[in-house]
Parts: structure tokens; C-alpha cells; sequence
């Protein structure tokens, strides 16, 4: 058997021992080497952790900074809902003593309206009692105007049965009271035989007045100078003879012929031209039976329709306005600029308009409309630029007059026709009607104008009767229509008294004394005549072609630089039948009292503005 050698041995064993630690050696570095290497990489995995980490500690630290500030808030927000439900609890009970209190209320309302119907039933039976009242003071009104009538017709009929003149014939049967020559009626000083005319209207009989026309020239002193004493502007030219005296100018010779303020108007064209104030423009219209509806200005006509009625007019920024109608047909008003007439037809079934005038360059129209159900009456109405407002009472109601304030309200003058067919005057504001005072006697209103104080006055007139006999009076209602004045009757003979005012053209107002015009009628006709503060004066006639003419009736009037100026008719001509012969009705030929020669009054003065006897004259407006 072979053998190792001890050394040998020990050297194979050293070199395995060495291989063996080599290899151990090896496999110790080299999962070293890897242990490392998964250290570094364990390393940087477990930075990257902690990064994450730390991140994630930031988000939770955020978290809780935001978990506890929602906790704070939750806490203010439970302590809120926690006052709030205190407050809400204090509330309820408030609210329910609120209720307790309206309950109470409402206890104290039922109560107080029970009052109420009881003082509402209480003041019903007063209005009652009340009306009771007016009607009685109406009535104890009326009977004191019936006793003074009385008093007046008793000293009228004791002074009637008088013989003045001492002729055997009392004054009531006497047609000339003083023996004269002057009948009564055209008699200034009826009782007076050294006096029968007035001229200047001073209550100084021409005998007596050393100055007859109050021009200031004596009449001695117009004799010797060769003027008329009975005229103070002899000449006519708008200059008193006193006042071409101390100018130097000729009293004798026109110094104005055909003055004109208007340069679309042409000149003067009649013989007796009614331009006597100077710086004045005259402007009237009236109705000719033949050719229709007319305007006068400063005495030249111009036709405005054949078969329509012209009834007032109104001047505005140059332009000439006319109020009127067709019979049957409808109301219109004209519209003149310069040579140019236009004719507005306004609306409303057969239409009739009697008054006009302009307020914030509006064109206003009064009147009234028919019934289009073909029942009787009128709806009494306005129109505005074209466009109708009638009166929303139904029945017979007419307007004539109208005025606007500064304010715009809309005043109307008319009657209405109540249930025992009785006219009874009335005033519209704004298309709303209203008795004016002493509405239980029969009358119209026919004008109404605004004074300065903005106070409404209107005309018109009212009847009576007395002694079985009915009375009509000249008549204005002063304070708003709450005022009635009659005028004064004046003497039997002088006979019954019309409030004719051409509707709007019929009174006037000079701030000092208050202006009515119309006529008086007695059983030989009717005359042309004024009131001053209810004062009467008869208008003296004039000639025409050669006949004297005494009748007539005045339609307007105008106070202007202190001179009156009425517009009206002088009438007596007979009504002639188809052959041209008077018609006689058993008690004589009949007189023409509707229409006639048309006439202007200045300051008494009459001066005839057309020899055709067919007019009929309607308002005035002096510019």
C-alpha cells in the first residue's frame, strides 16, 4: 500500500485548508461585495422612503392645522346656532305676544268698524237732515228774493200809478212819463222833461253837462272850434279831439286811415270804421242768414263757410281762431293765418261749438253733442286739439262758455235739464258738473272768464216768478259759482231782462266793476243793452240807410284801456212771408228780432259794421 508522507500530508491539508479559505474567502467577499451593494441600494430605497415620508408629515401636520381650524370654526358655528337657537326661542315667544296683540287688534277693529257703521248710518241721517237744511234756506233764500221782488214790484206799482207829468195818465199806462217827446224806453231821464239823453253815460243829462262826450273840451269851447261836442274823437282816427289839441294834429282829419296792426289783414274797408282806439285790433264774428258764418276784424269780413254758424273767436301767436257749427251737421272751428282759412271738423254727433280759446298753443272748443241713439238731449262736452271729452252724465246737458287756468284745469258755463224739466244753471270742471248757487231756479250760465285772483265768474241768467208773472234777470255767479247776483230789474215799464251773452262774449271784468251785455224786452220789442255791477243801461240805435233803428240786442262785451266795447244787432225789421209782405199774426206786423244789422258799441257810441239787415253777431276779442 502506498503512503503519504506525514509532511506531505500536512501540506495537502494546508493547501485544502487554503483552497477551503480561499474559497470561503471568495464567497465571503463576494457576498460582502452584494451585501453592499443591497446597502446602497437599501440605503437610497430608505431615503427615498423618508422623503416620502416627511412629505406625507407635512400633509399631515397641514391636515391637522386644517382638521383643527374646521373645529374651531364648527365650535363658533355650534356656539352661533346655540345663541341663535336662544334667540329664536325669545323670538317665538315675542311672536307669539305679537299674535296675542293682533288677535286683540283684531278684536278692537271689529269693535271700531261697528262704530263706524253706526256713526256712518248717523251721518246719513244728518247728510239727509242736512240737504233738508239747504233745501229750506234754498227755499227761505227764494222766498226772501220773492218778497223783495215783491217790495220792488209794490214800489213799482206804487210809482207806476203816479202821473208825473200830471196828464192823466199814470206812469204804468204812460209811454212817455215826463211829456217830452222822448218815449220812455229811448229816454235817459224818463221823469226828467229837461232831459232825455246821456251821452257820455255820466248821469248828467246833455242839457245840464257842460261837456257832452267827457273829452275835456267844453262844448262851447267844440262849437267854436268846429268839433262835434257829441263825439270825442270826431275825426275817428283814435285820437280824442283833447288829445289832438295838445299834439298839434287836426281833430278834424284822420290821422290813422286804415290803421292796422296786423300786416296780413288788408286796410279798413267801411265807411264807419269801428278802429277807435289806437294800437287796437278789433276782431268779432257773426252768422249771415244767406252767406253763412263771417269774421269781422277792424270792420273787414271774410267768409268762412256758407252753411255754418260762426259764434266766438280768439286771437294766438298771430293766427285768428273761430269757434263754430253746421246745423245738423257738426261742430268745427277755424283757423285763419294771413290769408289762409283752414276748417278743423271736430267729432261728435251733430256738434255745436260756442266758445274757444288757447292755452300752451292747445286749441280748445266748448260745446256740445247730440244723442246718437236719436233720444232727445246733449252731452255737454270739450275738445282739445281735435279730440272730443264729453261730460259722462247722461240726459240734456249744454256748455257754451269756457276758460283754462294758468293750471290747466278746463272751466265750462251751461245748464242742464232736471227732472221736472226745469233749465238749471251749471259750471263743468274737467268734464265735471256742479250746480252753481240758486240751482233750484230755472237759468243758464252762458260765460265764464278767470279773473287775476284765479277766482271763476260766470254769466247768465235766472227766472222768477212774481205776481203770476215770470221775471228773467241779467245774473252772474261770483267765488266760483258759490255767489248768485241778480241784477237790478230797473223800472215795469222797462219790461223783462235777458242774460244774452253770446255765450262766452257776455261778460267782463275790469278788476274794479263787473260787465254784463244782452237786452231788454218789454210787449214792443227788445232793446240793446249793458249792466254795471247790475246796474242798467240801454244802448242808444243809430240810423241805417236812412231809418232809424232803436232795437236790438247785444251779444259780447270787452273793457279795454277803460273803454267799453259791445258787439251786437240793431233789429226791427219786419218778417217778411214769401210775396214780401210782413207777416201779421192777428196783433200786427211781426218784428225781426233774430237777426239784424250788425253793430259795434264803443263807449255808447254805435257804429254799424254792415247795411245788410241778416246778421247775427257772436263774440268779440280786442288784441
Amino acid at each position: 500500500m502506498f503512503s503519504i508522507p506525514k509532511s506531505k500530508k500536512f501540506f495537502s491539508k494546508m493547501s485544502v485548508f487554503k483552497s477551503v479559505l480561499t474559497l470561503i474567502f471568495t464567497v465571503f467577499v463576494s457576498v460582502l461585495y452584494n451585501s453592499c451593494q443591497t446597502m446602497d441600494d437599501l440605503q437610497f430605497d430608505n431615503l427615498a422612503l423618508r422623503n416620502q415620508i416627511d412629505s406625507l408629515s407635512q400633509r399631515i401636520i397641514s391636515l391637522s392645522e386644517d382638521i383643527i381650524e374646521q373645529q374651531r370654526v364648527t365650535n363658533e358655528l355650534s356656539e352661533q346656532v346655540s345663541d341663535n337657537a336662544e334667540s329664536i326661542t325669545d323670538n317665538s315667544s315675542l311672536l307669539e305676544d305679537a299674535i296675542s296683540d293682533v288677535n286683540e287688534l283684531e278684536d278692537n277693529i271689529s269693535t271700531i268698524s261697528e262704530y263706524v257703521g253706526e256713526m256712518i248710518e248717523e251721518s246719513g241721517n244728518l247728510s239727509g237732515d242736512l240737504n233738508n237744511l239747504l233745501n229750506q234756506v234754498n227755499e227761505l233764500n227764494e222766498i226772501l228774493d220773492n218778497v223783495n221782488d215783491n217790495i220792488v214790484n209794490l214800489e213799482n206799482n206804487l210809482h207806476g200809478h203816479e202821473d208825473t207829468d200830471n196828464d192823466g195818465t199814470n206812469n204804468n199806462l204812460d209811454t212817455d212819463d215826463d211829456n217830452d217827446g222822448t218815449p220812455d224806453t229811448q229816454d235817459a231821464f224818463p221823469e226828467d222833461p229837461d232831459e232825455n239823453t246821456d251821452t257820455d253815460n255820466d248821469g248828467v243829462g246833455d242839457n245840464a253837462d257842460n261837456d257832452d262826450d267827457n273829452d275835456g273840451i267844453s262844448d262851447q269851447d267844440e262849437q267854436i272850434g268846429g268839433t262835434d261836442p257829441l263825439d270825442s274823437d270826431t275825426d275817428d282816427d283814435g285820437e280824442s279831439d283833447l288829445d289832438e289839441q295838445i299834439n298839434g294834429t287836426d281833430p278834424l282829419t284822420d290821422n290813422t286811415p286804415g290803421e292796422n296792426n296786423d300786416p296780413n289783414l288788408d286796410p279798413n274797408i267801411c265807411n264807419d270804421c269801428p278802429q277807435k282806439i289806437p294800437g287796437r285790433d278789433i276782431f268779432v264774428v257773426g252768422t249771415h242768414e244767406d252767406l253763412g258764418a263771417y269774421l269781422f276784424v277792424n270792420g273787414q269780413k271774410t267768409q268762412l263757410n256758407q252753411n255754418a254758424f260762426a259764434t266766438n273767436v280768439t286771437v294766438s301767436n298771430g293766427k285768428i281762431y273761430v269757434s263754430g257749427y253746421t246745423y245738423g251737421v257738426g261742430a268745427h272751428y277755424w283757423e285763419i293765418d294771413g290769408q289762409n282759412v283752414t276748417q278743423h271738423d271736430l267729432p261728435g254727433f251733430q256738434g255745436e261749438s260756442y266758445s274757444i280759446a288757447i292755452h300752451n298753443n292747445s286749441v280748445y272748443v266748448g260745446g256740445y253733442i247730440s244723442h246718437a241713439d236719436g233720444m232727445s238731449g246733449a252731452y255737454a262736452c270739450y275738445w282739445k286739439d281735435g279730440v272730443k271729452y264729453q261730460s259722462s252724465n247722461y240726459g240734456d246737458h249744454k256748455t257754451y262758455g269756457i276758460a283754462i287756468d294758468s293750471n290747466g284745469n278746463i272751466y265750462q258755463a251751461g245748464f242742464y235739464l232736471n227732472g221736472h224739466h226745469a233749465t238749471i244753471p251749471a259750471y263743468w270742471r274737467n268734464g265735471v258738473m256742479a250746480n252753481l248757487a240758486g240751482s233750484q231756479i230755472d237759468g243758464e250760465a252762458y260765460s265764464v272768464i278767470i279773473a287775476d285772483n284765479g277766482k271763476k265768474i260766470y254769466g247768465g241768467e235766472v227766472t222768477t216768478a212774481t205776481n203770476f208773472m215770470s221775471h228773467t234777470y241779467s245774473t252772474y255767479w261770483l267765488n266760483n259759482g258759490n255767489n248768485r247776483q241778480k241784477s237790478n230789474f230797473g223800472n215795469v215799464n222797462q219790461g223783462w231782462q235777458f242774460g244774452y251773452q253770446s255765450e262766452t262774449g257776455g261778460i267782463a271784468y275790469d278788476g274794479n266793476a263787473l260787465y254784463q251785455s244782452g237786452h231788454t224786452v218789454d210787449f214792443d220789442g227788445q232793446y240793446p243793452t249793458y249792466w254795471r255791477n247790475k246796474v242798467k243801461y240801454l244802448l242808444q240805435g243809430a240810423s241805417v240807410n236812412g231809418t232809424q233803428y232803436d232795437q236790438g240786442k247785444c251779444t259780447g262785451i270787452k273793457i279795454i284801456d277803460g273803454k267799453k266795447v259791445i258787439v251786437g244787432m240793431l233789429t226791427g225789421d219786419y218778417l217778411l212771408n214769401a210775396n214780401g209782405d210782413p207777416y201779421d199774426f192777428g196783433d200786427g206786423p211781426e218784428l225781426n228780432n233774430d237777426t239784424g244789422y250788425a253793430c259795434l258799441w264803443i263807449d255808447g257810441t254805435p257804429h254799424v259794421l254792415d247795411t245788410d239787415g241778416k246778421w247775427e253777431m257772436g263774440g268779440i276779442f280786442i288784441r
